[in-house]
């Protein structure tokens, strides 16, 4: 598995410990468009189900895209492509990026944090103009919010990190089942490596930028943030006759960032009676592109 991933998730415990509390986090990471941007090279994307549903910007380029989000489902311990099933909505549909959960953080039975992640995958068909090697961009957006304040407020960019990756090994690629992707995509080892992760790095991002040490540091925040991920000809499978190539964006929560809201919002102590934190939805799209091959 070493080599599964190129080139985000610690688990709040460090804090969480220390209030000896049960503070379950629930993040709704929500982007309302999965488009295009012409940056490069434009995408076509567009879903297994209906596009419209979601007002998707689609615009024609010789390389199109499909996606389809995952994450797992606590009532069936299994990773799941469907909406959760609730009163409010007793017929799930089809997940969208739109409507993805990060299950609860749990300070107790730490083990299923590991299960938090959400995930998108982007199958990516290849014709002319996109070279055998090079780099995939994923731009993801936030609402940009009037009098924005230094802080962290309840919004999901204050703490949710987010990766792109692509699995070397190409074991994904007849994956049909949701729950035997999720479980080889979101495996022990990358949810260890990602929960490592600070600040910036090019395929792993988050909104929120910390500067300084101590109770001194301060917050820089950006409306934009832009994934690298870098593939070569030998990530490319067939698939009817064209060569596709898998991408995913790997959605966690950020612990230095989490740190640093219940730090802010609670003074370092958790209520009993306040244990869950719902992040009101601020991110408005995602787009993909990606290096044009030069021609002569």
């Amino acid at each position: 598995m070493a080599k599964i991933f190129k080139g985000g998730l610690m688990r709040a415990i460090r804090f969480l410990k220390r209030s000896k509390a049960l503070t379950p986090l629930i993040i709704s990471v929500v982007a309302l468009n999965l488009c295009i941007v012409a940056s490069v090279a434009w995408f076509t994307i567009n879903r297994r189900t209906d596009a419209d549903e979601m007002g998707m910007a689609l615009a024609v380029d010789d390389t199109t895209a499909v996606y389809k989000a995952y994450r797992f489902d606590m009532e069936t311990m299994k990773g799941t492509d469907k909406e959760a099933k609730t009163e409010e909505n007793p017929n799930p549909g089809e997940l969208n990026i739109t409507n993805i959960d990060l299950n609860q953080y749990d300070t107790i039975f730490r083990a299923q944090n590991k299960y938090t992640p959400a995930f998108a995958r982007i199958e990516i068909t290849r014709n002319s103009s996109m070279p055998e090697s090079g780099t995939v961009y994923i731009t993801i957006e936030r609402k940009e919010l009037a009098a924005q304040a230094e802080s962290l407020d309840r919004y999901s960019s204050s703490v949710v990190r987010f990766t792109a990756l692509i699995d070397s090994t190409k074991q994904d690629v007849n994956m049909t089942d949701p729950d035997q992707l999720y479980r080889h995509i979101n495996t022990e080892e990358l949810f260890a490596e990602v929960e490592t992760y600070v600040g910036e790095k090019l395929h792993s991002k988050t909104f929120v930028t910390v500067m300084g040490e101590g109770a001194g540091h301060t917050h820089g925040k950006h409306d934009t943030i832009v994934l690298e991920v870098t593939y070569t000809a030998d990530d490319w499978y067939t698939k009817d006759d064209d060569q596709m190539l898998n991408v995913y964006l790997y959605m966690t929560y950020d612990v230095q960032l989490i740190e640093c809201f219940m730090d802010e919002q609670t003074g370092g102590g958790i209520s009993l009676d306040d244990n869950v934190y719902f992040f009101n939805n601020d991110l408005k799209k995602v787009s993909v592109s990606y290096d044009k091959k030069e021609t002569n």
